[in-house]
């Protein structure tokens, strides 16, 4: 292709649909510390005392029953990571449009506070990354946005290398410039492969390509997440709290309770502690006849099954390489952000100079 042809696709593409992906690293960037940042926000409602053992989340969901009223439904419990942090009860309440978050005291059981959803900026910002608040179709732009910030990438990078003088061309960027393009192209080269790394696995996340790779190899078919329309009573939940045992107790991530869409129960645990980095465990069971009916296990079901929880996931948000990752990745974020709008600062220099 011209590259004068190539420029001018990279340099309107990047004006218009260049504003979704500094969103992206708008809220990438925002959500990357949000399991430590959300307790520091909030104190009042997730700072406790640890005081030994955590209560049985059947506990737990009994004090959430008392307080709730009859316009609300107990949706979801969420474990936390440190001792020293509350409990999180998802609320749908029919009264309001969003759901609430109560927190919950995971050795009293005392409710400690409520905040909704939309007041919650690390919630807004995490929608806001995965699907631009737009439900599925917003998760698909999401993922066509990581095909799009590829083509940025590569043809940045053809447009950036002459046909002859390459090494000098490249060498000259080892020099600190205030200068926009200057920026905008060592930025761009710098980063170039971290940023595709982050463009494909948030792609590959979305259209989970993974597994459909491996489907051709022969993988065996995912097994869909049984559903059960009906209604589900709530003794029937707190019977199926009742059987998980001390030892999933400790290693709980989540609850999901029964739903309009499905009266079956979830309950996600850690293989030896409460991380899916570790690996996890999902039961899904009937309330109705405490029955399990399914078991969803990281170390037993194909890899391909869990590539992109344990694998493609963390290393899109640099969990997968601990703090060091993380802040590589809040970097990383920053710095696109910077590419962004040094790029706009060269258009409309470039435009200036041409009209005269």
């Amino acid at each position: 292709m011209n590259k004068k042809l190539l420029y001018k696709i990279h340099k309107w593409s990047g004006l218009s649909l260049g504003v979704f992906i500094f969103l992206l690293a708008l809220s990438g960037v925002s959500i990357t510390f949000r399991e430590e940042l959300l307790p520091m926000s909030y104190p009042e409602l997730f700072d406790v005392t640890p005081q030994g053992k955590a209560l049985p989340s059947l506990k737990l969901y009994e004090a959430g029953l008392a307080h709730k009223n009859e316009s609300q439904r107990i949706t979801n419990l969420y474990t936390a990571h440190h001792d020293d942090e509350a409990y999180m009860l998802m609320v749908k309440d029919d009264t309001k449009k969003f759901p609430i978050i109560w927190t919950i005291n995971p050795y009293t059981a005392e409710i400690t506070g409520e905040i909704s959803m939309i007041k919650n900026f690390y919630a807004i910002m995490l929608m806001m990354h995965t699907n631009f608040f737009a439900g599925k179709t917003g998760t698909y732009l999401v993922g066509l946005m990581g095909i799009v910030l590829s083509f940025f990438i590569f043809s940045g990078i053809i447009i950036f290398t002459p046909a002859k003088n390459k090494l000098a061309r490249y060498k000259s960027l080892l020099h600190l410039s205030s200068n926009s393009q200057k920026i905008h192209h060592q930025l761009g080269v710098a980063l170039s492969i971290p940023l595709l790394i982050s463009a494909l696995t948030g792609m590959f996340i979305v259209f989970d390509i993974p597994y459909y790779t491996a489907r051709v190899f022969g993988t065996p078919v995912r097994v869909e997440e049984a559903v059960l329309t009906g209604e589900c009573q709530v003794e029937e939940e707190k019977a199926v709290l009742s059987t998980i045992t001390p030892d999933k107790e400790d290693r709980l991530i989540s609850l999901h309770f029964c739903s309009p869409k499905n009266s079956l129960m979830k309950v996600t645990y850690g293989q030896t502690e409460k991380d899916f980095l570790d690996g996890y465990v999902r039961e899904v069971i009937n309330p109705k006849t405490q029955e399990t009916l399914q078991v969803f296990d990281s170390k037993i079901d194909p890899d391909s099954w869990n590539f992109k929880r344990l694998m493609i996931y963390p290393i899109h948000t640099g969990q997968y390489f601990g703090i060091f990752g993380r802040v590589i990745n809040f970097i990383l974020g920053m710095m696109l952000m910077v590419i962004f709008f040094s790029g706009i600062r060269l258009s409309i220099r470039r435009a200036k100079r041409d009209s005269h």
